[in-house]
């Protein structure tokens, strides 16, 4: 979810609806035991890795999740707040290497055709 401010364009409506999903507020009270937040935890890496991941995972990485789960949310919520847009990141003139992967979430996808195109290096 890095750069979602250049989902400027009306096409890219889509792809602004799918990172909505990850919108959801975190819940530090929503496991007393824990504290964490495993139905937020659960959608995000579901939303990453497909359906069903989150289940998936060994019981001692979705205890590492659980211990910066707070955190790990707040990091997504200032990523979907940053409103860079692609006439922000059309101003950097550095060589930039974009990265992706034909099973990242459609909304990652656009995020970076929308850089190659807005990027001038």
């Amino acid at each position: 979810m890095v750069a979602v401010g250049v989902l400027d364009a009306p096409d890219d409506a889509p792809a602004r609806a799918q990172l909505d999903l990850a919108r959801r507020a975190y819940d530090l009270g929503a496991t007393a035991a824990t504290g964490a937040d495993d139905a937020w935890l659960a959608g995000f890496v579901d939303w990453w890795q497909g359906p069903g991941a989150w289940a998936s995972l060994a019981p001692d990485t979705q205890r590492a999740f659980r211990t910066v789960g707070w955190k790990l949310s707040q990091e997504v919520a200032s990523l979907l707040d940053d409103g860079t847009d692609s006439a922000g990141y059309g101003a950097i003139a550095a060589p930039t290497l974009l990265l992706g992967g034909a099973q990242s979430p459609m909304a990652e996808r656009r995020v970076l055709q929308r850089l190659a195109a807005s990027l001038p290096h």
